[in-house]
């Protein structure tokens, strides 16, 4: 062979391996920024750190991470741990697949984080109380009714008219019943709140032949850097209608100064409103104080959380112990926490007591009796629950159909007459359980760093000692997928975006 065929032949394989390196980097640019088949797939697995999704946290919640049998896992202790996910690019949808063990507690859930205030879109992972249920069941479009007694052949039967007096248990699952009070009478007196509450709230009431009159006063703690702003939303309960939005805005100071400005307030009257019970939500960050409620309307309670800040952390002119609080509350289970040493205190549950003696640290209560009066004498605690409260006696009601509740982790399943859930059991994998929920992108908050935050809660595994171990998180971020016909239009938004951030 002469020298210019050598050559020729080298200079042939040259090229054959350049252009194969360069479509191979094409091919993967191509993927990474365009994603061609609509969904990406990323997992943490225990053994290393992930680009995409982080380890657990907090730590003091958690075992270290230990490998057993090839399986790398680590071990939850205590009911609530979080991880972020980081979103790379423009996503519709993300799907988190969770393997986990879970031996001990009834319900396992995992929340994705929906606004800046701290709430959650909570799906089901697992509920042993359903899973192990052996009554009569019928499912149709992922919805399931199960029955101690079968009377009904058809699942939109049920749902059409669901009966009156029996109890049904909802579980990720809303009938949105029309609550009716028969004989409500409307009140000629102002109620007014005027304890200072920090944060996000939601408020129940009801009314009948009457306005619904709401002054909500607000101001700036100004103890974080950024804008503070209060948006309220008032919605019907029967189906949810949005029938006010407005909102209060930041106090002018965006940096940290603890400088209070004046009171800023938003009057909402609507008039000629159905009988019926409307949900009035206060959405706003932790650097919000609400200070005063005004309302023509009598029955008020309070859903999910307060968080009660007339202390002298806050407010230098009061003194310990000089503005208590009397609540009233009806929640099987209730949790205090306070980050300051002014918030230790000893709160009084009816004729039962709880010592609030360290900071940071969740102290539960279980409530097995009905309405219970709670006495907070230094206040500075955030109270989170799994029913109602109100202010005073005369304000609580409960805003549901009273045949109707929701399933909690300690609920007795056997004392209902109907069980209806969406919700399917985990698979089981090799020993493990595995359960995928999807959720919608656009319902999401994201950081400053596009990250999501997750949330997986097993209510009452800290009073068990029991463990839940997790072996891996897998994440799919899903999109329509490129065809012929978009694939011009995404290469241009592709090059404009590069253009901005350049």
């Amino acid at each position: 062979m002469n020298y210019k065929k050598i050559l020729a032949i080298l200079l042939w394989a040259v090229k054959t391996i350049t252009l194969g390196i360069s479509l191979a980097i094409f091919l993967m640019i191509f993927n990474r920024y365009f994603v061609p088949f609509g969904h990406l797939e990323v997992a943490y697995d225990f053994t290393g750190e992930s680009e995409y999704i982080s380890h657990l946290e907090p730590w003091q919640r958690l075992l270290p991470i230990e490998e057993s049998n090839g399986d790398w896992s680590q071990g939850i202790k205590d009911d609530l741990v979080y991880f972020d996910v980081k979103i790379p690019r423009w996503f519709q949808a993300v799907t988190t697949e969770i393997t986990f063990k879970n031996p001990i507690v009834p319900i396992v859930e995992i929340g994705a984080r929906i606004n800046q205030a701290g709430d959650y879109l909570t799906k089901p992972l697992e509920n042993k109380l359903i899973d192990n249920l052996a009554w009569n069941r019928i499912e149709a479009n992922g919805i399931a009714l199960y029955q101690k007694n079968p009377k009904y052949a058809d699942l939109q039967n049920f749902i059409s008219a669901p009966p009156q007096n029996e109890i049904i248990g909802e579980y990720f699952y809303n009938f949105n019943l029309k609550k009716v009070i028969p004989d409500y009478q409307k009140s000629d007196k102002e109620t007014v709140i005027d304890r200072n509450l920090r944060g996000s709230h939601t408020i129940y009431t009801y009314l009948k032949n009457e306005k619904l009159n709401f002054t909500i006063n607000k101001f700036d703690l100004n103890r974080y850097a950024g804008s503070d702003i209060l948006k309220v939303e008032v919605i019907k309960q029967v189906d949810g209608e949005k029938i006010f939005s407005g909102e209060l805005p930041d106090d002018g100071i965006e940096g940290v100064t603890g400088v209070f400005q004046p009171e800023q307030s938003l009057s909402i009257v609507i008039p000629d409103l159905e009988e019926g019970v409307y949900r009035i939500e206060l959405k706003g960050n932790d650097d919000i104080a609400i200070s005063k409620l005004i309302t023509a309307q009598h029955l008020l309670v309070f859903a999910r959380n307060l968080f009660l800040i007339d202390n002298e952390e806050y407010f230098n002119d009061l003194t310990p112990g000089s503005k208590p609080t009397n609540l009233f509350a009806k929640a099987s289970t209730i949790t205090f926490k306070t980050s300051h040493p002014s918030g230790l205190q000893k709160i009084s549950l009816d004729s039962h007591s709880l010592e609030i003696n360290e900071l940071n640290r969740n102290f539960k209560y279980l409530n097995d009796s009905g309405i219970i009066k709670i006495n907070v004498p230094k206040n500075d605690l955030a109270i989170n629950f799994d029913g109602f409260m109100a202010f005073s006696e005369s304000q609580y009601f409960n805003p549901f159909p009273d045949n109707i509740i929701g399933i909690k982790n300690n609920s007795d399943i056997n004392l209902l007459d109907y069980l209806i859930a969406e919700y399917s059991s985990p698979k089981k994998e090799n020993g493990w359980l595995v359960k995928s929920n999807t959720f919608d992108l656009n319902r999401l908050y994201k950081d400053k760093n596009n990250n999501v935050r997750f949330r997986l809660s097993a209510p009452g595994l800290n009073e068990t000692g029991g463990i839940i171990n997790i072996t891996n998180i897998k994440v799919t971020y899903q999109k329509p997928p490129v065809t012929l016909q978009n694939f011009p239009s995404k290469v241009i938004n592709f090059i404009k975006k590069s253009l901005t951030k350049s």
